[in-house]
């Protein structure tokens, strides 16, 4: 059975098809012979009879011509085996009406081969005595007169079947009519009947052949569509491209004052404003920058300036649907556990950082998501009426690899009580270890509820460290919140240090001796704010630490040296100063090599970054030794497994402070956002890194990148480059990442591996063999590479090492022959060689090789190119 709308039922008169009848069923002619014969004389389709059993097998009969027994369930799904049509059946009168023809011939009509045609046949009878006798007691005769003649219509084109029946089963001649033709076939006439349907070898074989040059031609002509349907295309794309380009060539000709401002030039010339081309990751993360930072303003641009922007849907789209509610999100997590898989043991490795941000008490009602929300929410500890004025978020980072991700946030009235506290870092600690990955270390700053939780884990400052199953924890505080509370107490309060006195005074004096200087300064960088700090100034770690430092504890020592400092406890304080400075760069170490000792990254090569860990021993605070017993104790047990060096800057909280102060930048400047606000803030921060932190931050910029933000990009190991890459395939669609596209760089990464192959391809030649256009080879080549083709530098000789030594040899003999006779260069007249090559030598243009940044250029001989007709003279 065949449901295709375009098969119409090849009953005659009947046309019917799936298309006009909606529901008709039709079934195949079969693929017996016999079976088929009789359907071809029961239909009453003569044109059936010169198709072979291919063509014959693709038409069909509607169900409308059997019977109700013909099909094996009453569905009519299936025929039955010997299930026939109905026999067609004309409408039949007494008398013989034989149609007269419009037209007779009255020679022999030529059969056609590739077409059966109806022509009429004249016959007339004879006189009965001229006939048998036998035929002449015929009905037929004697019910016809001797001059009448009888038209006959038949077709030309003779097939051979077995049953004789199925002569005469053409469309126009009645049951009755047949019975006559078949007397009629033996009455004399002077025109000499042929068999119907008679068909000869020969001409079976013509049919065939003409029928496969038929459907040869048909599929060259298709094919011949095809290809001009392609060329038109492609000639339409060309053009509209060869536009584009020159748009951009003159853009590229323009300088900009930054990568982003070139961007958005492009989206307004190159883009027209309702293309349908996709938007480029550029594009695209510079438009999610400008809605992070004010929807309004972006709606301001797009709709009343005409700004080319991305849609507000296509914006939505990027960003997706992810809740993002207070408390750990199981699609997050099952996300993260799919991007772990991926990882290698080394990027496994990862701190825990938690740290709170205040935010304004204010009840918001979401329609979306049917909830007020400004309340105290703290995920699967429940909800309460007060307000929330915290908003704590948990975020991890790598300890080995650079990247960061959040991964949950709660919104506590205040500080969180600290057996709550406990509860959560338990919580999100065993989710982190479900998912693969390997917790070191909790970081936080020295809060009085985070202090009481450590205390509840049973740490101390002598056993810095707890256990989650097998897995051992070290408690970390935050070193630049150790020195910013060390500032505060020592602008209150003098010190001792290593049994001796230390003042904040001699700071203060120093400050105004340089201040007062008439001829040069030294501490442009101390502002009246580190000397006496405000409210504010006293929360801010970045004044706190440039006080410890090395600049400072030099002009110090200059005032003492120049007695402009006269003080008891002036060189004491200088020592600690230096003492502090160096600690804190061992602290913040995030490098494994740097010319500073102390700002290497702690490992047994580098004994001098060890230094200031084993002998420092702060006065103030009990968090310093703290911190430092668990620094000291994380080394030795990452040394023991095999990792030989330990980047303490991954150990403090400035990753999770500088996503802060990208979250008071949304709407402009926003200090403390509403609970919505932060929601839908770090729903996008999830995603991907829209901003970086302002210079003006609290704490130093983190070159970390966000774990779901580029998927694909190698990974960068700590202290040096790694080629391994972070792959995964997204099984969470609400948390795609919005740079999900990796195109460009597995391009960049094969025209890389080509050119350092052979480094004097064309660009014509790169693009030919990746298949690539030559605009976006050129632009991988000079933008993403950095690299340049440049001409080889002309030598005059470019000798091996074993040719220079030929030639040295050969000068020291002639040497020794002119020492041993004076006289010999007197008797030389000239002397010279000269290169002739049987192919043409590389021009300059020819030697042009791709360079990288600091590469040197290749050497070349200098050759020229040889004389075909050189007549060569020796004397």
């Amino acid at each position: 059975m065949s449901r295709a709308c375009g098969t119409k039922c090849s009953y005659v008169n009947c046309g019917k098809s799936a298309r006009s009848e909606l529901g008709l069923k039709l079934y195949r002619f079969p693929k017996d012979v016999s079976s088929s014969r009789q359907w071809i004389l029961n239909c009453g389709n003569t044109d059936l009879l010169h198709l072979d059993e291919t063509d014959l097998y693709k038409k069909r009969i509607c169900e409308h011509h059997f019977v109700e027994t013909d099909f094996t369930s009453s569905n009519k799904r299936n025929l039955k085996r010997s299930s026939v049509p109905q026999l067609f059946t004309p409408v039949e009168d007494d008398i013989l009406h034989v149609t007269s023809p419009k037209k007779t011939y009255k020679k022999k009509p030529m059969c056609s081969l590739l077409s059966p045609r109806v022509v009429v046949t004249k016959r007339k009878l004879s006189s009965p005595t001229n006939s048998s006798p036998s035929k002449i007691n015929s009905p037929l005769a004697m019910s016809l007169s001797p001059q009448e003649t009888i038209h006959v219509l038949t077709p030309t084109a003779s097939h051979e079947l077995q049953s004789s029946s199925l002569i005469a089963s053409t469309p126009d001649i009645t049951p009755r009519t047949k019975t006559i033709m078949h007397k009629m076939i033996d009455f004399p006439s002077s025109i000499k009947p042929t068999k119907l349907f008679s068909v000869t070898t020969g001409n079976t074989n013509i049919i065939k052949k003409l029928k496969q040059v038929i459907a040869h031609q048909k599929k060259l002509l298709m094919s011949k569509r095809v290809i001009i349907f392609k060329l038109k295309k492609n000639l339409i794309s060309l053009k509209l491209q060869n536009k584009h380009n020159k748009s951009i060539d003159f853009i590229n000709l323009l300088k900009f004052p930054s990568e982003n401002a070139k961007t958005l030039v492009k989206m307004q010339i190159a883009r027209k404003k309702s293309s349908t081309k996709s938007w480029s990751q550029k594009e695209k993360q510079l438009a999610l920058s400008l809605f992070y930072k004010s929807p309004s303003a972006y709606k301001f641009l797009y709709f009343s300036k005409q700004i080319n922007l991305p849609g507000l849907t296509s914006i939505k789209r990027w960003i997706g649907n992810i809740k993002c509610l207070p408390g750990l999100n199981n699609a997050l997590f099952k996300q993260l556990k799919t991007k772990v898989d991926s990882m290698s043991s080394q990027e496994k490795y990862c701190t825990l950082v938690f740290d709170e941000m205040k935010i304004k008490n204010f009840l918001e009602y979401n329609k979306y998501l049917d909830l007020v929300e400004g309340y105290e929410d703290l995920g699967s500890k429940g909800r309460t009426n007060k307000f929330a004025g915290q908003a704590m978020v948990f975020m991890i980072r790598g300890l080995y690899s650079s990247w960061k991700l959040p991964i949950a946030y709660f919104l506590p009235s205040t500080s969180v009580k600290h057996f709550m506290l406990a509860d959560l870092i338990t919580e999100v600690l065993e989710r982190l270890f479900q998912c693969g990955l390997i917790v070191k270390a909790i970081i936080c700053d020295q809060g009085a509820s985070n202090v009481a939780a450590f205390k509840d884990l049973k740490m101390t400052k002598e056993k810095p460290y707890f256990f989650i199953g097998d897995n051992k924890i070290y408690s970390i505080f935050d070193v630049p919140h150790l020195f910013k509370n060390l500032r505060n107490h020592f602008i209150r309060n003098n010190f001792l240090f290593n049994g001796k006195e230390v003042s904040f005074k001699d700071l203060k004096d120093t400050y105004e001796i340089d201040k007062k200087s008439s001829t040069s300064r030294s501490l442009l960088h101390i502002t009246d704010a580190h000397i006496h700090p405000g409210p504010f100034q006293k929360m801010s770690c970045k004044l706190a630490m440039q006080l410890f430092s090395h600049r400072v504890a030099t002009a110090m020592k200059t005032c003492i040296m120049t007695q402009q400092l006269q003080s008891r406890t002036a060189s004491q304080t200088v020592e600690m100063i230096t003492k502090f400075n160096n600690l804190l760069d061992c602290l913040n170490s995030n490098s494994l090599y740097n010319s500073n000792p102390f700002k290497c990254a702690l490992s047994d090569k580098n004994p001098d970054s060890n230094k200031p860990l084993r002998d420092t021993r702060p006065v103030c605070f009990d968090g310093m030794v703290w911190t430092l017993n668990a620094i000291i104790m994380l080394y030795k047990e990452q040394d023991d497994i095999g990792y030989n060096y330990l980047l303490t800057r991954r150990l403090d909280s400035d990753v999770i402070e500088n996503m802060f102060a990208v979250f008071r930048q949304r709407g402009g400047y926003n200090r403390n956002p509403t609970a919505r606000t932060f929601r839908t803030t770090l729903r996008m921060h999830v995603k991907s890194n829209l901003m970086q932190p302002t210079m003006l931050s609290n704490c130093e910029a983190d070159d970390d990148i966000n774990l779901f933000s580029k998927d694909d990009k190698s990974t960068k190991n700590s202290g040096e480059e790694s080629d391994s890459s972070i792959s995964t395939t997204h099984a969470f669609s609400s948390i795609s990442t919005i740079d999900v596209s990796t195109l460009e760089e597995y391009e960049a990464k094969r025209v890389r591996t080509l050119v350092r192959q052979d480094r004097s391809l064309t660009v014509r030649m790169l693009a030919d063999e990746l298949n690539l256009k030559r605009e976006t080879v050129r632009k991988i080549l000079t933008d993403d590479l950095s690299m340049k083709k440049l001409c080889a530098n002309m030598v005059p000789k470019n000798l091996l090492a074993e040719q220079k030594h030929v030639q040295m040899s050969i000068s020291q003999d002639c040497l020794e022959q002119v020492e041993a006779d004076p006289t010999l260069l007197d008797r030389v007249i000239t002397g010279d060689e000269s290169w002739y090559f049987q192919y043409d030598p590389e021009t300059k243009r020819q030697s042009q090789q791709w360079l990288s940044p600091g590469a040197a250029r290749p050497k070349k001989a200098r050759m020229s190119k040889s004389s075909e007709n050189d007549d060569d003279l020796f004397l």
